[in-house]
């Protein structure tokens, strides 16, 4: 069972959209969202290059590549080396980690499991991106990905990847930097994906 909820909000007069994804699978609750400034109308043409198929084998092949280079690294960072294997498929220049991103993406992640307000908004009210503007971060284009319940690196990258806007905001062009934060709390589990 899948229902999809998409919401059309308006800051300062420009339209951003927030659409998120609940369905059950195997007895287990998923939730994604995602937030995305708006673009160029060529540039959602690449939404529609979303390959559907044999997505769950590019995942498990490209972990067992990097399975070994992949020893030292954490989870968050295991985000951003699958992530950017999407989009060198996808023909878009490949995002660079961005140790400040990383850091305000690992507060926001904790601050959704604190008070597990799962919504791009942040619990004081506040638009996500005043986490970046509050710590002197500027950026041109911004988008989030977040999600909860998922246990694994591929596993979320996975859903991520089927889930069209998440997918659409791991290739889109504009962005150039990435970072990605975790957070558990008690048997759950928050990601967070800061694209800029």
């Amino acid at each position: 069972m899948k229902i999809v909820l998409i919401l059309g909000l308006f800051i300062w007069g420009i339209k951003v959209e927030s659409v998120k994804v609940n369905y059950v699978h195997n007895r287990r609750r998923y939730e994604l969202s995602y937030l995305v400034m708006p673009e160029k109308k060529e540039e959602k043409k690449e939404v529609k290059k979303v390959i559907k198929e044999k997505v769950k084998e590019e995942v498990k092949k490209v972990k067992e590549e990097k399975e070994g280079k992949e020893e030292n690294l954490s989870d968050t960072q295991k985000v951003f080396v699958l992530t950017n294997e999407i989009r060198k498929k996808a023909g878009v220049k490949v995002l660079m980690w961005d140790n400040t991103l990383a850091h305000l993406a690992q507060v926001r992640s904790e601050e959704i499991a604190a008070s597990a307000y799962f919504e791009h908004q942040r619990p004081n009210g506040q638009r996500v991106e005043s986490i970046l503007s509050e710590n002197g971060y500027t950026y041109k284009y911004f988008g989030e990905n977040i999600a909860r319940d998922y246990f694994s690196v591929p596993e979320v990258v996975l859903a991520w990847q089927n889930s069209l806007g998440h997918y659409h905001n791991m290739i889109n062009k504009n962005f150039q930097r990435i970072g990605v934060g975790m957070a558990r709390k008690g048997k759950k589990i928050y990601w967070v994906q800061f694209f800029t």
